[in-house]
Parts: C-alpha cells; structure tokens; sequence
C-alpha cells in the first residue's frame, strides 16, 4: 500500500503516518511487514515542492485502499543493491554510489525508480544507527 507525497522530502514523515494509520485502523499494526519509500524525483534536480515520493508498507493482509491510499506493486528483477548505513536524509549519497557503478560496469538501468527498504523507524532508533537496503532496478543483459 502506498501514498503519494507532492513536496519536500523532509516532510516525508506525514505521508508514512497516514499510512501506517490507515493500515493500522484495518488491521492492526501487525499486519505491517515492510516499510519502503519509492522516489521519484531527485530534490537536488526538482524543486522540492514538486518532488514525488511514495511512501509505501508491504502488508500481510489484503486492505482495501481509499482517496489517498493506493495499492502498488513493485516489479522485481535485476538490481543492484547497496546497504546503507546513518541518516535517511543521506540516502541519496547511496543511491549516486549505485548509479555511478552503474556506468563504470555499463549496466542499463531499467525505467522503474528506486526501491528504499527502510529496516528501522527514525522515530525509533538514532540517526547514525538507521540501516535500509536502496535498490537500482537494471534491465536484463541482452
């Protein structure tokens, strides 16, 4: 399930808590079994009241969705994929690594944005202990 953010990225907290709330008031916290972010736009490049995120939870349950909340879908395949480690905020500083090797192995990146699996809540845990897996879809070698 997910919710699109419209605005600054340092703002994201606000679409993750309508998020967890609608899931939670259907089903409980426990049916939360991920926690995940989908860009769409790089702030650095976007004006931050324009950049698109979707805030997005894998759930164990089917929920149904309503106005704000969708159901998606993120389509597997080839990736590579980097740990990484501190602030959230600094994920972009992952994300430049995986697409710098990228170009140096001359892999083709595939169409589908980045996948951001988040592993421990920032609300939670201090930021220099934060740990999430950042993935790169490519496209299958030819």
């Amino acid at each position: 399930m997910a919710v699109r953010n419209v605005g600054d990225y340092a703002e994201l907290n606000a679409g993750f808590e309508r998020l967890v709330t609608h899931v939670i008031e259907r089903a409980g916290p426990e049916a939360i079994t991920g926690l995940y972010g989908i860009p769409h736009d790089d702030p650095r490049e976007i004006a931050p009241p324009h950049c698109r995120f979707d805030c997005a939870v894998s759930t164990s349950v089917s929920i149904d969705p309503d106005e704000q909340i969708s159901v998606i879908s993120h389509e597997g395949g080839p990736a590579l994929q980097m740990i990484h480690y501190g602030d959230y905020d600094r994920i972009h500083v992952s994300a430049d690594a995986l697409y710098r090797t990228a170009v140096e192995e001359n892999l083709q990146v595939s169409e589908q944005p980045l996948l951001i699996h988040y592993l421990q809540d920032p609300e939670e845990v201090a930021a220099d202990l934060l740990v999430a897996h950042v993935y790169l879809g490519l496209y299958e070698p030819e």
